[in-house]
């Protein structure tokens, strides 16, 4: 992204961030950080196992320190330390495949209800929406998911990425950019699943690409679309690592000291 930046105008990228500021930025942040609570109470609710709550959320966000491996399968790691409370792996690891599937089920739920807003698209939506739903229900069969929480898992997981989504709306707002919320929250999740088909750590660069192609397809000037690729990045993935990398230390240390 700041390669892009650089080939558009340097001067311009910068006075971009500095036109979203601090305040701009911190509010990104918020957003992010509530999706990932939200996205800890799902995974609290899909794993029903009783585990004192610090705990439970410092082993969570700790796996965000390997966010950054192909298909986030790094974040994994939470079995190794849930077995200290009694979790099973077997529990842990189905829950963590659910949560990619309910993921999954999110960002393709916001890419097909973005691509329906386009009318050479709508039939193709409309064949590939009932398909949608059958997958639904076959993977629901395949995890012993119970209507009710199925519904509940795909809920939170929608809510947590749309707030994603909704933080690029505010973004070019601020940077005085016209864009639908709908857009928006497509344009996030069509390059978040692009960018996890690539199967790079992290969906890096295609990910990237994909946004910032996206972003000026709709009109929005070269600069802009840099900066918000940039801050948007920056503001999920990379802010999400920062959490993981600094739970980590502290869950090791936790487990140190309970075990003298």
């Amino acid at each position: 992204t700041l390669l892009i930046g650089m080939f558009i105008g340097f001067e311009q990228f910068m006075e971009g961030l500095s036109q979203v500021g601090l305040w701009g930025f911190c509010v990104l942040l918020s957003c992010s950080f509530l999706s990932y609570l939200i996205r800890f109470y799902r995974w609290k609710f899909l794993l029903q196992h009783t585990i004192p709550l610090k705990e439970h959320l410092i082993i969570y966000f700790a796996g965000f320190s390997l966010t950054m491996t192909p298909g986030k399968a790094g974040e994994a790691m939470r079995s190794f330390y849930l077995t200290k409370f009694g979790v099973p792996k077997k529990d842990s690891f189905t829950c963590f495949l659910t949560e990619r599937f309910f993921d999954v089920a999110a960002l393709v739920t916001f890419v097909l209800m973005g691509a329906y807003a386009f009318p050479t698209a709508q039939i193709v939506v409309a064949f590939i929406f009932p398909v949608l739903l059958m997958a639904f229900f076959l993977l629901r069969t395949r995890f012993s998911l119970s209507p009710f929480r199925f519904t509940i898992g795909l809920i939170l997981g929608l809510a947590a990425w749309f707030l994603e989504g909704f933080s690029l709306y505010i973004l070019l707002g601020i940077l005085g950019e016209d864009i639908s919320l709908l857009f928006a929250v497509f344009s996030h999740a069509f390059a978040l699943l692009i960018g996890a088909i690539t199967f790079l750590p992290g969906g890096l660069g295609g990910t990237e690409f994909s946004l910032f192609e996206l972003l000026s397809y709709y009109g929005i000037t070269g600069s802009h679309a840099a900066v918000a690729t940039f801050l948007i990045r920056l503001t999920t993935l990379w802010f999400s690592t920062l959490i993981g990398l600094i739970a980590l230390p502290l869950l090791d240390r936790k487990f140190t000291v309970s075990q003298h």
